[in-house]
């Protein structure tokens, strides 16, 4: 992922059809956690605005990470860092663009970010 979290488009070959989109929450902004929470209370969603089967827990996710695609990702449901999301998109080239949320177990839920358009694979 970029240092800022932005999406950005990947490339894990070996076929045209290998390409992915990897994002992280940032914790510069208001997406790490609703005041207060400890980061192990809280819980991700990543929300993609123009075509929601890439969304967490969407189409897309569920055929990416079969068995491991909850919409809002935490600790205890997904192996890795909550906070960063990635998911195969095929082909490369699609704009995709994507919110992020997040949420404490008492369903207290921050604002979405601002919308980040997918940065494209470059070779």
């Amino acid at each position: 992922p970029l240092p800022d979290g932005r999406p950005r488009e990947i490339y894990c070959g070996p076929t045209q059809f290998d390409f992915w989109v990897t994002m992280t929450a940032d914790p510069n902004t208001i997406d790490i956690a609703p005041q207060g929470v400890t980061p192990s209370e809280v819980e991700y969603r990543f929300i993609c605005t123009n075509k929601s089967d890439f969304s967490s827990g969407g189409e897309a996710d569920r055929e990416s990470n079969p068995g491991n695609c909850p919409e809002w990702r935490n600790a205890n449901n997904v192996a890795g860092d909550p906070r960063t999301y990635t998911v195969k998109v095929g082909q490369s080239g699609f704009l995709l663009i994507f919110r992020v949320q997040a949420r404490d177990t008492w369903d207290n839920q921050t604002d979405l970010s601002d919308q980040a358009a997918m940065i494209l694979y470059v070779p």
